[in-house]
């Protein structure tokens, strides 16, 4: 695996959090646009939440990209609360499983997003992610980022 990206879901309905307003889904088609720039074409993986919001996220941009969804490949450990942190080591294990593929990419929620990335990113190039580097929370609604994992690099996107 080259590229690691982390999305949280797009942008959906207050009171119907299983489906993602216009504005949503423009966004999430954007990302993947963005994505697509950076990940070049290859093999990519797609892994998300199981929460609709998530599903659907991932199933957008797997129809961006042109690559295929199964919705097998939702798991609960890509889903946290706040009774329920996110397990950092299971996903990364997760990630491991799928490191034939080119990039890899979870759809989550924010907390996954933030934590992930910074634990991912540190246990990968043995140092932190600096504040001048990177400001946290950027992970609005449809919003990414993306590790390349042969350098310190990440992208926004």
């Amino acid at each position: 695996m080259r590229y690691l990206a982390t999305i949280r879901h797009g942008e959906y309905e207050p009171d119907r959090a299983q489906f993602l307003t216009p504005r949503g889904q423009e966004r999430v088609k954007m990302t993947a646009q963005n994505l697509q720039k950076v990940v070049g074409d290859g093999s990519v993986k797609i892994l998300n939440s199981t929460e609709l919001r998530a599903v659907r996220t991932a199933a957008l941009i797997s129809e961006e990209l042109k690559v295929p969804y199964r919705r097998h490949q939702a798991t609960p450990i890509l889903f946290s609360g706040e009774d329920d942190p996110p397990q950092l080591e299971a996903i990364a294990d997760l990630v491991e499983l799928e490191g034939s593929a080119k990039a890899v990419i979870l759809v989550s929620h924010v907390e996954v997003c933030e934590q992930f990335l910074e634990w991912f990113y540190e246990k990968q190039f043995a140092r932190a992610i600096t504040d001048s580097e990177f400001r946290f929370p950027l992970f609005e609604h449809g919003v990414g980022v993306v590790l390349d994992l042969t350098t310190p690099a990440f992208f926004l996107i």
